[in-house]
């Protein structure tokens, strides 16, 4: 489906409500289906885009119930009252867990830094509190 979608269309990518009802039609061919969009408040708001995916997503909850949504995203109203409208279960999660994540990945990466290494140890510690502190979740 999606092969003849390529080559029926007229430009080099099909239209996206066609891309949308190959994605319908794999959905609806199985069983069980998880999607997982990761950072959708990444997502950009230019031209409207999130409200569109977030649309998009409302359409295909509805349409294949045999589909399983997980989507992260830090909190923001629209996309709140988009899942709300899904009847999606929130799982909040803590800034301070994700910041102390961030600081055990940024501890490694400046262990793994030749340059970074020859620092003292108070300086790399303010380093990796600094950017975990700064990094607001994300």
């Amino acid at each position: 489906m999606l092969y003849q979608a390529y080559n029926d269309a007229k430009q080099s990518v099909p239209e996206s409500d066609v891309l949308e009802s190959v994605l319908l039609a794999s959905i609806r061919s199985c069983s069980k289906v998880y999607l997982l969009l990761d950072a959708l408040d990444e997502c950009p708001e230019d031209h409207e885009t999130r409200q569109i995916v977030l649309a998009r997503i409302e359409r295909l909850s509805k349409d294949a119930p045999n589909l399983k949504i997980l989507v992260t995203s830090r909190e923001l109203n629209r996309i709140r009252v988009s899942m709300e409208a899904l009847f999606a279960e929130p799982l909040h999660v803590a800034t301070s867990a994700v910041d102390a994540d961030i600081q055990i990945y940024v501890a490694t990466e400046v262990s793994r830094d030749r340059s970074l290494r020859q620092l003292s140890p108070e300086m790399r510690s303010l380093i990796e509190t600094t950017i975990a502190s700064q990094a607001d979740g994300m």
